[in-house]
This record gives structure tokens, C-alpha cells and sequence, in this order.
């Protein structure tokens, strides 16, 4: 009954997140994708829960068709139920896994962690240039695919993404988000989302410092607070392998307060890329084939990051100190 009405096959269902159900299915040239639809049950919430669902899936959809980014999931087909719910369906890769599931065996090489972060980075900055903010960065929302030269990934789970500029190329939600945080990992909560205050760039940076870490020392930090809380009194925790700058830079990422945050993602891709720079030889050329997948990027004198061959990408943009 999920597909029922469109051009697909259901084999089997995913899961449900933030009210979009995710099915695999066949197209109807027998490829096998996996579709993305506004939940429809009324056992799935309210009347004005199943509306916000199918507001999300098609934000998600929005922006995934604008985005177009190597390094984000490639849309192969979209549209609406006869029930008027929206859909779209994604390539499914069978040998793809989510970092989740890389990271059970253990932690990645610097080299590996920084071009994994680099090409997240690629894709994030692109959302921004549209004028949208990820806020659901985490292993689970990162598809890998093992190469000879290590993981490339993509980005996925727009599924939670807030559109900052109402006259951008991408309508917002017309519903508050107040609650969406609540399903993330608690550890993947920057300490504003927290405390219940408005979300900026500065949440998306913290959340990928966060996943670097998580990338190098194959756990998470312990949390300060009464209850495992994070408040603003903690300490940001320290990296026991890498070079001293990437440690700094995951410092300064999850800074407690956003203002000491990297202020841009092209500013903490500029700072990535140097940290690479100072690695030996071998593990450059590790970070150059397969995290370069991504836009090409050149470093500024004031240490921006622009897109080689000329100006950024058209978009409303996301400035730092945006409102919600």
C-alpha cells in the first residue's frame, strides 16, 4: 500500500525516520532503488504529523533535485501518490554500507578520516549555497562505498534539513521544527540544539567535528553535565592520534560556544586540507583520489575555500548568523 499508485515494485520495507518511509523496491526497468514517501498510516501520528511528514519528504526531495552533488544521493525519480504524498527514489548500491557500519570494525586512518570528512564537507557546502542547513550529520546518514583508494561517500538524510531563506530556490516547511532534534544521538546534538536556541551553520560544522572524531578514535567522547547532558560548561575532549592541527580543528569544531567554531565550511575545508598538506606523500595521494571527488577546490589567501575555474555555485547562501 506504501507504493501504491506509482511505478514501483515494494520488496521490502526499510524503516520509518522523522515520518518518511523508506522501501525497497523495483523501477520498471527492474533496476533496484530505494524510495522515500511520507508515512500514511494513522497509526503513524496525527492527521497534522502525517502532513509535516510529507513536508519533509518534500524538502528532502527539493533539495536532493537541486543539489546534484557527487557527493550527495543522485535522485533517479520522483512524484506524488494518488493520495497526493510525495516521493522520490534513490540509486540502491548493494556493496554500499553506511559509516556506521565501517566504523563497528574499528576506527579509520587519518588519511581515510580526513578525505571521508572532506568530501562530506564538499556536498555540506553546497547545501549551505542553497540556502539549507543538514542538521542530521552522523555515521548513519553517511553511505560509503569501499574503494582501492579507501571510502567514498554520500551524503544522505536531508531528511531533518532546514531551509534558512524563504526566497531561495527551495520553499521551507511550513510547519515549525522544534522537536526534530529529539531523534538524534544524543552525542550528535550540538550543545544550541541542546539548550533549545537557534541552529546556524555553526550546528552543521559541530556535528561533522563531531564525526571526525568519532572517525579517529573509533568512540565518542564522554559527555559533561548531570545526566549525561552537555551544557556549556564541558571541556571539549582531545584527539589521541593525528597531527596536532587536525586535533585543534576538532577542537575548535566542537567548541561548546559557536562563535569559536570554524565560521564557514569552506573555511574548515581550507583547514582540513592543510592539516593533509602536512601529511607524508603517500597518505596526500590517498586524500587527493578519492576525497577530490567532490567540487574542486581551491584555497584563498584569507583562507576560504572557492570552487576552481571561477565563481561559487548560484544559491541564496546560508550565512553564519542566519535565523530559524
Amino acid at each position: 500500500r506504501l507504493l501504491w499508485g506509482t511505478a514501483f515494485d515494494p520488496l521490502r520495507h526499510l524503516g520509518t525516520q522523522h515520518g518518511v518511509e523508506s522501501v525497497l523496491a523495483l523501477d520498471e526497468s527492474g533496476s533496484t532503488v530505494i524510495v522515500k514517501v511520507g508515512a500514511y498510516d494513522e497509526a503513524m501520528g496525527t492527521v497534522e504529523e502525517r502532513r509535516l511528514a510529507g513536508d519533509r519528504a518534500r524538502v528532502e526531495l527539493e533539495v536532493l533535485q537541486q543539489l546534484k552533488h557527487p557527493n550527495a544521493q543522485p535522485i533517479v525519480a520522483s512524484g506524488s501518490t494518488p493520495d497526493y504524498r510525495p516521493y522520490f527514489a534513490v540509486r540502491y548500491d548493494e556493496d554500499a554500507k553506511t559509516l556506521r557500519t565501517l566504523l563497528e570494525k574499528g576506527p579509520l586512518a587519518v588519511p581515510e578520516a580526513i578525505s571521508v570528512a572532506l568530501q562530506i564537507l564538499s556536498a555540506l557546502e553546497a547545501a549551505h549555497e542553497l540556502g539549507v542547513l543538514h542538521r542530521n550529520i552522523r555515521p548513519e546518514t553517511v553511505i560509503a562505498t569501499l574503494g582501492p583508494n579507501g571510502p567514498a561517500v554520500r551524503l544522505d538524510g536531508f531528511g531533518l534539513a532546514k531551509v534558512m531563506v524563504a526566497s531561495g530556490p527551495i520553499s521551507p516547511l511550513g510547519r515549525p521544527t522544534t522537536n526534530a532534534y529529539l531523534s538524534l544521538p544524543v552525542h550528535y546534538r550540538s550543545p544550541e540544539m541542546m539548550m533549545g536556541h537557534d541552529v546556524e551553520v555553526s550546528s552543521d560544522i559541530y556535528q561533522v567535528g563531531m564525526l571526525l572524531f568519532e572517525m579517529l578514535e573509533g568512540r565518542l567522547p564522554p559527555l559533561g553535565g548531570p545526566g549525561s547532558d552537555l551544557t556549556p560548561e564541558q571541556k571539549t575532549p582531545r584527539l589521541s592520534r593525528g597531527p596536532g592541527s587536525l586535533g585543534r580543528l576538532v577542537d575548535a569544531c566542537l567548541s561548546v560556544k559557536p562563535t569559536e567554531r570554524p565560521k564557514t565550511v569552506g573555511a574548515m575545508m581550507a583547514r582540513l586540507r592543510f592539516v593533509a598538506s602536512r601529511l607524508d606523500s603517500a597518505e596526500r595521494k590517498q586524500i587527493q583520489r578519492v576525497g577530490g571527488r567532490g567540487h574542486a577546490s581551491v584555497v584563498r589567501s584569507d583562507g576560504g575555500v572557492r570552487s576552481a575555474g571561477g565563481a561559487g555555485r548560484r544559491g541564496a547562501g546560508v550565512s553564519r548568523r542566519a535565523g530559524v
